[in-house]
């Protein structure tokens, strides 16, 4: 039987019988291409062998690990606000602002959220009674009471080791640096300090009782304030060096004072909150405000990079509260009297908005302006922590977060 011609398959037909000439150059100068491939192929093969011959006990998880320590700096992350979140509810929770999302840590694990609200590293660590504090590149982790303690970007665990004695207390800089706050059984106190490359370069020892201890925002240096014996009631010291310099660059004692807090913010200066007052200083360490408390003692307290709030009880009930917000350099930002018992506060952690800090009582949050104006914010009755901005404020509670609204809204 007779069928119609294809005209397509004899062209293809046809083409694919053609003979295509060839041009002698490029099959020469594939041919070296080849050659070449070839011999590179061969010189890697060779390097890695060495390389695991003459440095194989070298090639470790951990160093693995420590050169993508900065890979989420190499990530594009989601830009936005955090309006709500959901977890489980663990042991001893505790939450820190990092980078643009927040960490959650309790007995059970740890996570990290991004700006979006997703996570982005669940860990579980083990850390019975976790303590966290972060900078822009790292988050630190330590287990009260214990020696372990564990560094995080916000994508893996970069790394995981033990302190040489039971850490109290630690503060991370912007750099990576960071400080431990040790206790030995015998009561002393160290202050393990770390480079930027997460490696201890020098440990400061204090035969005093050390109160707190940080580093400033650019890792260079490092300050301790410990308590110590007065003629007739408790002083402090404060002393500070650079880092690994032994020899402090300013060491005073103080009478007539307790300490009580010890801050870096991000313009370089200093502050040291005791039970009478706060004192600020500058990058030379020389007194550039101070700010008595009237005989007021401080029941609450909070700092971050942009500021300090403080709230001191007038009266023995609790209902009337003398709250203070400072900038920087020490300067009142907001100064006025709450009439409302006070379960904490929180200093803003981003200078963007009009807030300058955060006041929680039980039925509400309470945002603070730097006009002498103040915004009511709806609060549930169960929050544990509250994380502020300046454009708004995270509540956090056992099993969920929620960015709070104007009441009556």
């Amino acid at each position: 039987m007779n069928r119609p011609e294809n005209k397509r398959e004899k062209e293809q037909i046809s083409v694919s019988g053609q003979i295509k000439s060839e041009n002698k150059y490029y099959l020469k100068i594939s041919g070296r291409y080849r050659v070449a491939a070839f011999i590179l192929l061969a010189a890697l093969i060779i390097f890695v062998a060495v390389m695991f011959i003459r440095y194989g006990s070298s090639i470790t998880y951990d160093n693995l690990i420590y050169l993508f320590r900065n890979a989420d700096s190499m990530v594009g992350g989601e830009r936005g606000i955090i309006t709500e979140l959901s977890y489980n509810a663990q042991e001893n929770m505790t939450f820190i602002s990092f980078g643009d999302g927040v960490a959650i840590a309790g007995s059970t694990d740890i996570k990290i959220y991004d700006p979006s609200g997703s996570a982005t590293l669940t860990e579980n660590a083990g850390y019975a009674m976790p303590v966290m504090t972060s900078g822009d590149k790292y988050l630190l982790v330590f287990d009260m009471g214990t020696k372990n303690y564990s560094v995080f970007n916000s994508l893996i665990k970069v790394r995981a080791k033990e302190a040489d004695y039971e850490i109290v207390g630690a503060d991370m800089s912007d750099t990576g640096a960071f400080i431990l706050l040790t206790k030995s059984k015998n009561g002393k106190f160290d202050v393990e300090v770390y480079g930027d490359s997460l490696e201890r370069v020098m440990k400061i020892h204090k035969d005093k009782y050390v109160v707190d201890a940080a580093i400033s925002s650019d890792g260079k240096r490092v300050a301790v304030l410990s308590a110590v014996e007065g003629d007739l009631e408790l002083g402090y010291e404060l002393y500070v060096c650079r880092m690994g310099e032994s020899e402090p660059i300013f060491s005073k004692q103080y009478d007539s004072a307790s300490p009580l807090r010890l801050d870096f913010n991000s313009a370089g200066n200093l502050s040291v909150v005791t039970d009478g007052m706060i004192t600020f200083y500058d990058k030379d360490l020389k007194e550039i405000g101070t700010t008595g408390f009237s005989g007021m003692t401080p029941s609450y307290f909070d700092a971050s990079e942009y500021g300090v709030i403080i709230a001191c009880a007038e009266n023995a009930i609790g209902n009337k509260n003398k709250v203070m917000t400072f900038d920087t350099g020490g300067k009142i930002i907001y100064n006025d009297v709450i009439q409302s018992r006070i379960s904490g506060v929180a200093a803003v952690d981003s200078p963007d908005g009009n807030a300058v800090g955060f006041v929680r009582t039980g039925e509400s949050v309470i945002e603070l302006h730097g006009d002498g104006s103040v915004r009511e914010l709806k609060c549930p009755g169960d929050v544990i922590k509250i994380i502020g901005s300046g454009d708004g404020v995270l509540a956090f509670t056992p099993v969920g977060a929620k960015r709070l609204e104007e009441n009556g809204q």
